[in-house]
C-alpha cells in the first residue's frame, strides 16, 4: 500500500489541519509525462520519508480550487508544506535528487520552518 494520500477539493482543508509533519503534494494530471517519469521517485521517497513527511497528490484536472489557491500552472508541481503552509514549490520534472534534497530540508528544519515562513492570508484572495 502507498503512503501517499489522494487529495480532493474536498479532502484537502482537513488533512491539512490534521497533518502535524512537513507535507509533500505533487499536483499533477493523468496525461501528463513529466509526471509519469516523476512518479516512481516520489513513490520511493513516501516510503523512504514514511512516518516523518506526509506526502500527497493532487489531480488539478479534477481539483481546480487547491490549483487556484497555490497558484499551480504546469504539471508537475511540489509543494512543500510546514504546520499547513506553503513553504516552497517547484515546477517541471527536474533530477530526482533535488526533490528528495527538498524533503530531506523540510525534515531537518521542520520545526523552525513555520517560524521562519511569510504566511499569506488566504481570506484576501477571495480563495478561503
Amino acid at each position: 500500500m502507498s503512503p501517499i494520500h489522494e487529495l480532493t477539493d474536498i479532502t484537502w482543508d482537513d488533512f491539512l489541519k490534521q497533518s502535524t509533519r512537513p507535507m509533500v503534494v505533487m499536483f499533477y494530471t493523468h496525461d501528463c509525462p513529466h509526471c509519469f517519469v516523476m512518479s516512481p521517485y516520489f513513490e520511493r521517497y513516501s516510503k523512504e520519508f514514511e512516518g516523518k513527511v506526509d506526502f500527497a497528490k493532487v489531480n488539478i484536472a479534477e481539483n481546480q480550487t487547491v490549483m487556484l489557491r497555490y497558484g499551480v500552472m504546469g504539471t508537475p508541481t511540489f509543494a512543500f508544506f510546514c504546520e499547513g503552509h506553503s513553504i516552497r514549490m517547484v515546477a517541471g520534472e527536474m533530477y530526482p535528487a533535488l526533490i528528495k534534497k527538498f524533503v530531506e530540508d523540510s525534515v531537518q528544519s521542520s520545526p523552525q520552518c513555520a517560524r521562519n515562513a511569510t504566511w499569506i492570508d488566504l481570506g484576501i484572495t477571495g480563495y478561503a
